[in-house]
This record gives C-alpha cells, structure tokens and sequence, in this order.
C-alpha cells in the first residue's frame, strides 16, 4: 500500500514482512520511506485504512507504531488524519463498555 503526499513528492510505502521474527522496520530512501510490517500489524493497518477511506473519516485523529530503523534505532512513526470521528464522551463509554 502506497500513501502519497498532496504534492505527490513524497511516499510512504507499507509491505509486509515475511520475516518470522518481524518487528516494524522503516527504511528511507531519498523521498521515499519503506515500512515493513508482520502479517498482523498489517492487517491492523489495512483494516484501519479501508475503514477510514470507506467511512470517509478516521476512527481517531491518529495512529502511532514503534519501529526499528536501518540503523537500529527505535522511533514513532504518527500517521494523523485530518478528518476523523469526534472523541467518545463520558457517557458514550459508559454505555459502550457497560460501566
């Protein structure tokens, strides 16, 4: 799966692992960043980006993976979306969760 920039210049490629090991890895290449997932971090990310595109609005305003680098450093890649569901109130979750 690609997600391109508004201006088209930069990519964010997400492909799966078939490591048997995997953790999130991210590599960069020029304008380019590659994000290697395992099978379930991906299909977490699939299921979330389909639902988004269907329902023409996110979940939550963000999501956030701890991955591992080329160089073996740990970061936070935050994907933030612009337009998504207004937060669940108090009562919501009461009435959601059967508190």
């Amino acid at each position: 799966m690609d997600l391109v920039d508004l201006s088209r210049q930069r990519v964010l490629k997400i492909e799966f692992s078939a490591e048997k090991k995997c953790e999130a890895t991210l590599r960069r290449q020029k304008d380019r960043v590659l994000l290697l997932l395992g099978v379930t971090e991906l299909e977490a990310w699939m299921h979330f980006f389909l639902r988004a595109v269907r329902d023409g609005m996110a979940e939550v305003d963000h999501i956030d993976l701890d991955v591992t680098t080329e160089q073996n450093t740990g970061v936070t890649v935050v994907m933030n979306f612009p337009s998504s569901a207004l937060p669940m109130t108090s009562d919501e979750m009461r009435r959601k969760f059967d508190l």
